[in-house]
């Protein structure tokens, strides 16, 4: 909605100024242009905060290609996400990308995702049901809607991640 107002605005004002045929149209045209890519700046800068959106997660679309980290305690461990809903994980942040330790897919029904460990602790487990809320500071939590496996379960049934700058 802000991006909409903002190319609203730019544009409104490009087209006025460019109709000005006065003797300093040459200075007002630079001036429009300046303004018009000032404004086109900020409508790029406001296009990303609008694809997050705290709530429940129903795909891993806003999320790919960000590392999240685990807080509090369990010791140092990383997750990176994919569009498909593949996310890999490892406790060694240089290698969650290309050599986790640990590789879930999730199938999303709605806001309902339907995990499957693909290598890990949990490859003997069944699939589980989760939901994944992005929290208002942009960290991910995991809840638990069904999961019968230990392992999985403790590692990530309300757990908190924050993204990696």
């Amino acid at each position: 909605m802000l991006r909409a107002a903002v190319l609203s605005a730019v544009l409104e004002f490009g087209v006025h100024q460019t109709k000005d045929h006065s003797a300093g149209r040459h200075l007002v045209q630079k001036l429009t242009a300046s303004l018009m890519a000032v404004g086109l700046l900020l409508l790029a800068a406001c296009g990303t905060a609008d694809e997050l959106e705290p709530g429940r997660v129903t795909s891993f679309e806003g999320i790919a290609g960000t590392i999240y980290e685990r807080q509090g305690s369990g010791g140092e461990f990383f997750f990176y996400f994919f569009e498909d809903g593949t996310w890999h994980g490892s406790s060694n942040r240089d290698l969650v990308v290309d050599r986790p330790s640990e590789i879930k897919v999730a199938r999303f029904e709605g806001t309902t995702a339907f995990v499957t460990e693909i290598k890990g602790p949990a490859t003997d487990c069944p699939d589980a049901r989760y939901e994944f809320h992005l929290l208002e500071n942009l960290n991910l939590q995991y809840l638990a809607l069904e999961d019968t496996c230990a392992k999985r379960a403790i590692a990530l049934n309300v757990s908190v991640w924050a993204p990696v700058p």
